[in-house]
């Protein structure tokens, strides 16, 4: 997915070329869907993308979680709390996902405000995060992005972690056929896998937005 490319997938990259000198890997930047097509016929060996409906010929591992943060624009940072809770968000002009290109969002988030009883204002509904910072930045409303994105920079926005339970409802796994005898993928999950999640755990203790 875009928002892991932006900060977990360079660090993967780095440590399987450690691991495997000379190994030749084909990134290609895909939406779950069109990464589950793919993987059905068989044009990807490994891919990483957001939670999925089962499928029987699929093998799927949870890889990371991360946190929501609340994206607002700058002129309006003093009319928010230090620590937003979604009850913040009540009746406030908000960006959301498109509930097709970006179903996964669409549907955490419904679920989150549904179960908080909260109602945003919905102004623009976004299928990329970069769109939806670039509107934030211009004064449209506000957002919820995942922390990876955070690394990205548009002028005119404040971000501040969203204050909620669980602490980090996004997730990102890696899907695999069964009957693929690719032997990068036993090496990703046996010795790329393991390490990555124990250095993305500490990172997450350590950040702060």
């Amino acid at each position: 997915t875009a928002s892991f490319g932006y900060g977990l997938l360079p660090d993967m990259v780095r440590q399987l070329r450690g691991q495997v000198p000379g190994i030749s890997l084909t990134l290609r930047e895909l939406v779950t869907t069109a990464q589950l097509e793919a993987l059905a016929a068989g044009r990807l060996d490994i891919g990483l993308m957001r939670p999925h409906p089962e499928h029987g010929e699929l093998e799927t591992v949870l890889l990371a979680q991360d946190a929501l943060v609340l994206a607002i624009p700058e002129a309006e940072a003093d009319r928010w709390p230090a620590s937003p809770r979604l009850a913040d968000l009540q009746d406030r002009p908000f960006l959301m996902y498109s509930p097709y290109e970006a179903r996964y969002f669409y549907q955490l988030l419904q679920g989150c405000f549904d179960h908080a009883g909260v109602r945003p204002e919905v102004v623009e509904y976004v299928s990329q995060i970069h769109t939806m910072l670039a509107l934030v930045g211009s004064g449209v409303g506000a957002a919820l992005i995942p922390g990876a994105a955070t690394r990205l920079h548009f002028s005119g926005i404040v971000l501040r972690k969203l204050n909620m339970t669980p602490a980090m409802p996004v997730e990102t796994v890696c899907s695999f056929r069964k009957d693929n005898d690719n032997p990068m993928i036993g090496i990703f999950l046996e010795r790329i896998l393991p390490p990555f999640r124990e250095r993305l755990n500490a990172a997450i203790l350590q950040s702060k937005i």
